[in-house]
């Protein structure tokens, strides 16, 4: 057991509700199948707020229809090795290629179209491309049990998963208060804004803010030389 792999995260779970480790009322299945739950919610929070913590590597789109569509997956006959890119999807016609930029169906200066897990090109064209497109996005999350690890990044983060598997249990079992759980996620999550503690959120919007600045001529940022109108 690593600290916050699978096992570790439904063992955190047990030991929050006061649980028994034979407990019938909660089993490890149980807390396996809630912090699943809990980190496709928590998932889409993130794709919605900070999607930049969770992209990955670019990946290389594919066509199997001669270039009409391009999909987020390796199958174009199942749909369950697809992806539903979740968060803004980053595009671009190849790995070092410009970006593509989205439009309407009957725009024909957009560069492609979104059609859900999957790009199309305006008025049924279709294209090739070289080597590409490549695309970053935000991939769903699998399921959480003991041979499929938690993906939520930072892994600092998963304690936010605990959280809500326990905040989960408690209302659909009655056993326990689940304020007390959400109280505890929200303020994992917010911080304590008066005491100038923003949370996981604060945080991690803050992750690579104004970066670039300290490239600007004498380390300073774009705005430096600006008239202020007080004549230096």
């Amino acid at each position: 057991m690593a600290t916050y792999d699978s096992a570790d995260l439904a063992e955190r779970v047990r030991k929050r509700l006061k649980r028994p480790a034979d407990d019938e009322l909660c089993t490890l299945d149980e807390r396996y199948q809630l912090l699943s739950e809990a980190q496709e919610e928590w998932v889409y929070t993130f794709a919605s707020i900070i999607p930049h913590a969770l992209y990955g590597a670019p990946d290389k789109l594919e066509t199997f229809d001669g270039g009409e569509t391009y999909v987020f997956g390796s199958a174009a006959d199942d749909d369950t090795r697809r992806v539903f890119p979740l968060g803004q999807v980053e595009l671009k016609a190849s790995r070092n290629g410009r970006i593509l930029v989205p439009g309407q169906e009957g725009d024909p200066s957009a560069d492609f179209v979104v059609d859900g897990d999957r790009i199309r090109f305006p008025g049924g064209k279709t294209r090739t491309f070289t080597d590409g497109p490549f695309a970053r996005f935000i991939t769903p999350p699998g399921v959480i049990d003991a041979t499929h690890q938690p993906s939520l990044v930072p892994i600092e983060a998963r304690k936010l998963l605990v959280e809500r598997a326990c905040q989960k249990w408690a209302e659909t079992s009655g056993l326990a208060d689940p304020l007390v759980y959400e109280k505890a996620e929200l303020r994992m999550w917010l911080g304590n804004p008066p005491a100038g503690d923003y949370g996981m959120l604060g945080a991690l919007r803050r992750q690579f803010a104004h970066a670039g600045a300290e490239a600007e001529p004498g380390g300073s940022a774009w705005w430096y030389g600006i008239s202020t109108g007080e004549g230096y």
